[in-house]
């Protein structure tokens, strides 16, 4: 099955869009270090830049959540630079839907990595970056175990 043209590039522009919102939020809530830049340039980031942050935090502090996670982190970069790029659509046709639906599940895997599978909070919901823990208490970052 294929999309047209307008609703694949704006399916994978919103996709690459809520990856990067998602990334942003993993890296300050985790406190993730990024090159500082002057004013609201500051508040911008690359996606390169969002999962070098999120993977040096992991490194420091939950280094086998890192090592889990970086088969997805791999596969969610490898969609940027294909299926997530609506730039490079022009020289290779029409997106597919599973494409973009493949890479959709990849964030919504993503996503689900920092909620509380009991309450349904975000790790980071209350504690300090170097041990956030969701409303009920359960689950925390890093991982206890």
């Amino acid at each position: 099955m294929r999309w047209s043209g307008r609703a694949s590039a704006g399916a994978a522009t919103k996709a690459r869009r809520a990856l990067e919102e998602l990334l942003q939020e993993v890296c300050e809530a985790l406190w993730a270090p990024l090159p500082f830049r002057r004013g609201q340039a500051n508040d911008k980031r690359e996606i390169g830049e969002l999962f070098r942050g999120v993977r040096r935090t992991l490194k420091e502090r939950a280094k086998p959540m890192l090592d889990t996670l970086e088969p997805l982190f791999k596969n969610l970069e490898a969609d940027v630079g294909a299926t997530l790029n609506v730039a490079a659509h022009g020289s290779r046709g029409l997106l597919g839907v599973s494409e973009v639906q493949a890479a959709l599940e990849r964030i919504t895997t993503l996503d689900e990595t920092w909620f509380c599978p009991k309450c349904r909070t975000r790790i980071w919901h209350r504690g300090t970056p170097e041990a956030g823990r969701c409303k009920c208490g359960q689950s925390a970052f890093p991982p206890i175990g």
